[in-house]
């Protein structure tokens, strides 16, 4: 019996900080879904910039490539 009364305080402990983590909080505070969803979008903010770097380098060394190089002519030939 004592040990379900620990596993039972220690349960509400753990729903009471979850209830005070997930809950609305007033003011300029935010719960943690709209955190999450803040963190997402700045991620797929850096995720779109860092593609469009990518791309613009690819398109950067496939001009590279296209143009002919200057090979440096050999006295000998």
């Amino acid at each position: 019996m004592g040990r379900f009364l620990v596993g039972f305080g220690i349960g509400i402990l753990v729903g009471a900080v979850a209830v005070i983590l997930a809950g609305p909080r007033s003011g300029k505070s935010q719960g943690i879904g709209e955190l999450v969803d803040g963190a997402l979008s700045a991620a797929r903010r850096a995720s779109d910039l860092r593609q469009q770097e990518m791309w613009a380098s690819y398109r950067e060394r496939l001009q590279q490539a296209k143009q002919p190089s200057m090979i440096e002519k050999r006295p000998w030939e």
